[in-house]
């Protein structure tokens, strides 16, 4: 019973162990089962994502395309009815194309009927096309001329799936109308041609007949069939002249026109015409037609005349002609026999008879003949006769001449002394010949006049000697000029006699003449002037106050042109056109003319004229003192050159760029003063040597100065940067342009340098280039760090759920060291993310004060004791905003930097100022705004930041450190920091000297209108007049704004040249300039010089974003004061008050 009993206990304990054993073996299979599972669904995950992100790039790409394509495009859905027949369609997607083209908004899921009420009547043939294509999906496309727009439509129109279609579209309105105003060209000139009188055939490049009017046809008596394809080489035996002469087909009008390209005019031949058996007399032209471009025609056209009826008609008269003197003399024989005795009265009659005939048909005759002017005149001096070169120079005609008297034609000749030498031919009946000036037409013409007496009156040949006596007086002219050129002492005598001698010959009242300055930026006056009466000295005075850049004003303009230019009314010339108009019209002056003198296609001088009476240019005149000042030009450019010999040495050390000439073994043999102020080094001292040796680093000569002196010595001419030092260690980088000089028989000689410093030019592009970086960068860092993030989230959660599963030691050290790197990895991603867009840290109004001083507490017992650490400060800073952690990881971080930059010690300051922003900082930083800043300064005298990698620092990950003793990270999270503070940040560094790092926070809000109360009471103007010179727009409009708010008047110049024309014309107004130094057209430099040469005592202010004055000292002695950029409204107001009040 016990042994029973005990088996009954056991028993469901082995049940038990053994249905556990099952349950754990199903555990472990459904684990692994769910192991598998989750890996095949990891993968499948993975899988989907990238399939995920592959159709996000496909949509992005195709909805680009989508948005920017030309074309509108539709998306639609076609309604039918119950019969299948289209009734609608809705609008399921449209790009910007559409609405643009067609002006309808919001579309999407509105039907069309909606959208353009009466569509469907309107254009039923629309509604069936879309629906035809939506059901079968062919594709079509058509235009249609859609009125609700205004417009013509090209549209191609596809099918996706049934009941839906695509509709792009584009609008060829522009195209339309050009084909409708095409064929309306077409069709007018279409009919003109078959409608015309006159014959007109087309002829290609060969002179195979193409097409042919009606008209030819008639005259030529063959068809269009017969004629195509002929040339007017193989008809030639159907041509024939005038005088029966075969016309060889190669001499046709229109072979000559196709040949030589020139027109041909009049040319009779006659054309036999099978139609009628005979030949036809036509009067034919041939013109050439030119592609655009082309100097050779691709086709000729010839219009011809039939003038068979008039040539029938002249022969007919001389026939009649001849028959009639036959008849005569018959008849006159009858009558010799039938009255003998009156014989001899007959015969002397006849002969008197036939003389007058003869005599009158042969001087009629020879008097149309003549090219001359030929006219009679009767007792009274009426006109009894007119020749046709009468008619022809006057436009009057022999109907309206004849019987009027010579004061009714010309009443001017009324007491002249043409009238009292015709009248003394009629009185004393002997010839007269003299020179008169006639107004005819508006022209003034000079006629060599031949009076001969007649029993009639007086018969008149006059001949044209206009060009003649012109010739002459332009010889005797030119003749007389150029020997008092000669004698002239100076150059500006020279110029003298010319202004005085044009100026008598032509009746002009004053003249003047312009030379480009010996800058060559600007033209100046001559001393040398001419005045037809002492009311134009006022003129001459207020003249010497203009310059004129090229380009500007009258000489300026005809400078730049090389063409003379006639103003006829100075009355309505604009400033602008014509700078003195004023004080020309003040003097009675009304129209003026300039002329260049030019010499070899050079511009030597431009030669001003003016009169007091205003008239129409008069081209021939001005083309004849053109020709002239061009062969006076010669006599005056030596003049010119013996001056310039003089002042060219002057010239060039003027020059502002560093000038040098070297010889082919690269020893200095001329250095003037510009190289001087740039480099350092007198002429002494560099002449002889090689520039290597003194103006780059090393000892080797870079490599590209070899490529320019290979390139010189090759092309003739080198041009680009080079980086060079000064004689105080000083980098500066030059634009260098060089030069191959040749002795007299081409031969190479020395090599010429022209160096522009443009330092400060690199360093303001740098700025905008590392802006531009860092922004794109920022961009880049913040999409990898989420995609990073996106990595690590799983492989962090996969970590927790693997501690759990894999116990043992071994799996536990590898998941510690994987679960340590996983950190460390987050935390990277945290800094990159915190550098793309700032930390959000939780913002409270803060101290900065205080968070200077843990740092300072913090540096003096860690640092080297090597390492001094200074603070400054102020009492009264602002509050702020921010993070004070974050911003103490900012201040922390530049300071443990500038402490690794002085490995042997130096000096580390920290500094915090308040700073107001106003609107003139704002417009000139574009990272600030407008209101209350703090400035937080971290300077040290460490080994600085060489310049080719300052463009780099704030670069995620770039460093200078050893590897391992830096991410290089430090400044990009520091300024992803400042940024979400609504900061920025400042660097300047000198290699060898030190760096300073300056971060700009904004003050907290409550301290805005503290310190909008503590701002200082600005200075305000009187209405003094100032010019502001500057062509950065927001720059130029917020000063000019800023000096008009504060009681100034403005007048603005966007550069130089504009600069120097508003000074030149309101010099007696303007108090003040403020000249920018950078400028278009005429930079600062120049601008200041020719300012001081109109005044000399200009009060001008220097505008520069140069930061070290020491670089603006070239113009130091010719300014009242430096204004360095950006600058506040406070800076600007009190440096003008103090210059304004300069005495």
């Amino acid at each position: 019973m016990k042994s029973e009993k005990s088996e009954t206990l056991h028993k469901p304990a082995e049940d038990e162990s053994h249905r556990a054993h099952e349950l754990e073996i199903r555990v472990k299979g459904r684990t692994a089962e769910l192991v598998e599972a989750n890996e095949a669904l990891q993968a499948e995950i993975t899988e989907r994502k990238r399939i995920e992100q592959a159709l996000l790039e496909s949509e992005q790409r195709y909805r680009s395309l989508f948005e920017n394509m030309l074309d509108g495009f539709a998306y639609c859905k076609m309604l039918f009815d119950d019969h299948g027949r289209p009734v609608d369609f809705v609008y399921l997607k449209v790009n910007s194309a559409f609405e643009r083209l067609t002006g309808l908004e919001n579309v999407v899921g509105k039907k069309v009927t909606e959208l353009i009420p009466g569509i469907k009547e309107s254009y039923p043939e629309l509604f069936e096309t879309y629906g035809r294509v939506a059901l079968t999906g062919k594709p079509e496309k058509f235009e249609i001329e859609f009125k609700p727009l205004k417009a013509w439509l090209s549209i191609s129109v596809y099918s996706t799936k049934r009941e839906y279609f695509v509709a792009v579209f584009e609008n060829i309105t522009k195209r339309k109308r050009a084909e409708e105003a095409l064929r309306q060209s077409e069709e007018r000139h279409r009919l003109l041609a078959e409608t015309m009188m006159q014959g007109v055939v087309y002829q290609d490049v060969d002179g195979k007949i193409i097409s042919m009017n009606p008209a030819a046809e008639w005259i030529l008596g063959k068809g269009p069939a017969e004629f195509l394809g002929e040339t007017s080489v193989s008809i030639e035996h159907h041509i024939v002249r005038e005088d029966g002469s075969p016309f060889p087909g190669t001499e046709h009008p229109a072979m000559v026109a196709l040949r030589t390209g020139q027109k041909l005019r009049d040319v009779v031949m006659g054309v036999y015409n099978p139609r009628k058996q005979g030949y036809r007399w036509i009067n034919v032209s041939a013109v050439p037609l030119f592609r655009p471009g082309e100097d050779q025609p691709y086709q000729v056209y010839t219009v011809f005349e039939d003038i068979t009826k008039r040539k029938r008609m002249e022969e007919a008269l001389h026939k009649a002609r001849n028959e009639l003197e036959t008849r005569v003399q018959e008849r006159t024989a009858e009558l010799e026999e039938a009255n003998m005795k009156l014989q001899a009265e007959i015969e002397e009659r006849k002969r008197a008879e036939k003389t007058l005939r003869s005599n009158e048909m042969k001087y009629r005759g020879l008097a149309e003949s003549i090219g001359e002017v030929f006219y009679a005149l009767d007792k009274d001096l009426r006109y009894i006769y007119w020749n046709n070169a009468s008619e022809k120079l006057t436009g009057i005609s022999a109907e309206d001449a004849i019987g009027k008297s010579l004061f009714e034609l010309f009443p001017e000749l009324k007491g002249s002394r043409a009238e009292k030498l015709y009248r003394e031919v009629l009185k004393t009946q002997r010839p007269k010949r003299f020179v008169n000036k006639y107004r005819v037409n508006g022209k003034n013409l000079v006629f060599e006049i031949n009076a001969y007496y007649s029993k009639y009156g007086i018969s008149i040949i006059a001949k044209d000697i206009t060009e003649r006596r012109r010739a002459e007086e332009e010889i005797h002219l030119l003749q007389t000029m150029t020997q008092a050129i000669n004698e002239a002492q100076d150059f500006h005598s020279a110029i003298e006699i010319v202004l005085r001698k044009v100026c008598e010959a032509t009746g002009w009242d004053y003249g003047d003449a312009w030379f480009q300055s010996k800058d060559g930026t600007v033209l100046e006056r001559s001393p040398a002037w001419y005045g037809s009466s002492m009311s134009l000295e006022g003129f001459r005075k207020l003249s010497e106050r203009f310059i004129f850049p090229l380009g500007t004003g009258l000489a300026g303009r005809i400078w730049a042109s090389k063409k003379a230019e006639w103003i006829q009314d100075i009355s309505t010339s604009s400033v602008a056109i014509y700078p003195r108009a004023r004080i020309a019209r003040e003097v009675g002056l009304k129209s003026c003319v300039g002329i260049p003198i030019i010499v070899n296609d050079q511009m030597l001088a431009v030669l001003t004229f003016y009169m007091f009476e205003s008239g129409e240019e008069d081209k021939r005149l001005v083309g004849t003192i053109s020709a002239m000042a061009t062969q006076l030009g010669s006599i005056i450019q030596r003049k010119q050159a013996e001056e310039k010999i003089r002042e060219q040495a002057t010239l060039i050390d003027n020059a502002q760029e560093a000038i040098g000439v070297r010889s082919l073994e690269h020893s200095l043999i001329y250095w003037n003063k510009g190289a001087e102020r740039l480099y350092g080094w007198t002429a002494e001292e560099a002449i002889g040597k090689n520039p290597v040796e003194f103006l780059f680093k090393g000892k080797e000569e870079p490599l590209q100065l070899i490529e320019a002196k290979r390139i010189v010595l090759e092309k003739g001419v080198w041009t680009g940067e080079l980086h060079q030092i000064t004689k105080d260690e000083r980098d500066v980088i030059v634009e260098s342009h060089w030069t191959l000089i040749r002795d007299s028989e081409g031969k190479p000689k020395s090599i010429l340098v022209v160096n522009t410093d443009i330092t400060e030019k690199k360093k303001f592009e740098s700025q905008l280039l590392r802006a531009q970086r860092m922004e794109g960068i920022g961009t880049l860092a913040g999409g990898i760090a989420h995609d990073l993030n996106n990595v690590l989230t799983p492989m962090m959660l996969s970590l927790q759920m693997l501690e759990e599963k894999f116990k043992d030691e071994q799996s536990q050290k590898l998941l510690t060291i994987l679960d340590r790197n996983l950190q460390r990895g987050s935390n990277l991603i945290k800094q990159v993310m915190s550098f793309a867009r700032g930390i959000d840290g939780e913002r409270k109004p803060l101290q900065a004060a205080h968070i200077i001083s843990e740092v300072e507490k913090v540096a003096k017992e860690t640092f080297n004791k090597n390492i001094e650490i200074r603070t400054d400060i102020s009492r009264d800073l602002f509050t702020i905003s921010g993070d004070a952690t974050q911003l103490y990881q900012v201040i922390m971080n530049l300071c443990v930097n500038a402490r690794d930059a002085m490995p042997d010690g130096g000096v580390l300051e920290i500094s915090a100022k308040n700073f107001l922003v106003d609107e003139n900082y704002a417009r000139m930083n574009t990272e600030a705004k407008v209101g209350p800043y703090i400035i937080i300064s971290v300077s040290d005298t460490g080994t600085g930041i060489p310049p080719k990698i300052i463009d780099r620092i704030f670069e995620p990950f770039f460093t200078t450190k050893e590897p391992g003793k830096g991410t290089g990270l430090g400044l990009s999270t520091s300024l992803g920091i400042v940024k979400s503070h609504g900061g920025f940040i400042n660097v300047n560094s000198e290699v060898g000297k030190g760096t300073t790092f300056k971060i700009y926070l904004p003050a907290f809000k409550t301290e805005i209108q503290g310190a909008q109360m503590q701002q200082p009471e600005l200075l305000t103007g009187q209405g003094e007049l100032i010019l502001v010179a500057e062509d950065e727009g927001s720059i130029r409009e917020i000063t000019c704004s800023t000096l008009e708010t504060y009681g100034y008047e403005v007048i603005a110049a966007e550069d130089g040249a504009q600069a120097v024309a508003e000074y030149a014309q309101n010099m007696d107004k303007i108090k003040v300039i403020l000249m920018d130094m950078m400028m278009p057209v005429m930079d600062g430099h120049a601008s200041i010089r020719a300012v001081r040469k109109i005044n000399p005592e200009v009060k001008i202010i220097v505008v520069s974003g140069l930061t070290e004055k020491d670089k603006l000292k070239n113009i130091a002695n010719h300014t009242n004061a430096f204004l360095p950029k950006p600058y506040t409204a406070e800076i600007l107001l009190k440096t003008v008050h103090e210059v304004l009040s300069i005495k």
